[in-house]
């Protein structure tokens, strides 16, 4: 990595330090109806560091003299939704993407650079998600039984085997399931209290299943 790539790194850097590690929230309405303001997780503002480096390099590259975030303009953010439209990303890949521009421009009080994303495309279709299932790929919809593949599983890998085991005994996701770290009396009762992994890094916990609900 050359020295000028170096610096225009740092620069990104340092504005996700300052504008979005500090002061960064989602707000998410909880149970009882009422608006929360949530801190959002290390592993999103990552996400979002990676965004707008790989968005600041294309940027270069096409002769921007740009070198942080901050800078961007609206010729910028168009440049940028042009590219990512040729590269024919995936309606959910272009719309994380906006949404991390989005968050951004808001950080700086830039945000009507990044308005919804249907205004941003040529085609509105093409940050269209669909949550309907075409298909049912459940375990339970393809008759698969998690004690019957776990001896196939063991057998390439012990360890993947052991992480699916815990996963399904739990119902945990996949990040945490790989990330913990268990003791003898870590399951006892029945019980696993989850710290690693979890979502916001909020701690929680999970009562085994019986095998005859396992996924």
């Amino acid at each position: 990595m050359n020295t000028e790539t170096t610096e225009w790194r740092n620069a990104t850097r340092a504005f996700v330090y300052d504008h979005l590690l500090n002061k960064s929230r989602t707000s998410r309405v909880n149970h009882s109806g009422k608006l929360k303001s949530q801190r959002a997780s290390f592993r999103t503002i990552e996400a979002r560091f990676d965004c707008l480096v790989h968005a600041v390099g294309i940027l270069r590259s096409k002769g921007f003299a740009v070198s942080s975030p901050q800078q961007f303009k609206a010729k910028h953010i168009h440049a940028l939704v042009q590219y990512w439209e040729n590269d024919n990303l995936s309606p959910v890949t272009l719309q994380n993407y906006l949404s991390f521009l989005r968050v951004a421009m808001r950080a700086i009080g830039k945000g009507h650079l990044v308005p919804k994303s249907a205004q941003l495309v040529s085609d509105p279709t093409k940050v269209v998600v669909s949550k309907t299932a075409i298909e049912d790929k459940s375990w339970s919809a393809k008759n698969i039984k998690l004690e019957d593949i776990l001896p196939m599983i063991a057998a390439e890998d012990q360890f993947v085997a052991n992480i699916v085991e815990l996963a399904g005994a739990f119902g945990l996701r996949l990040a945490e399931a790989t990330q913990q770290k268990l003791t003898d009396s870590s399951t006892q009762g029945g019980q696993l209290y989850v710290i690693d992994g979890t979502k916001g890094e909020g701690p929680g916990l999970c009562r085994s299943r019986p095998r005859n609900k396992w996924r």
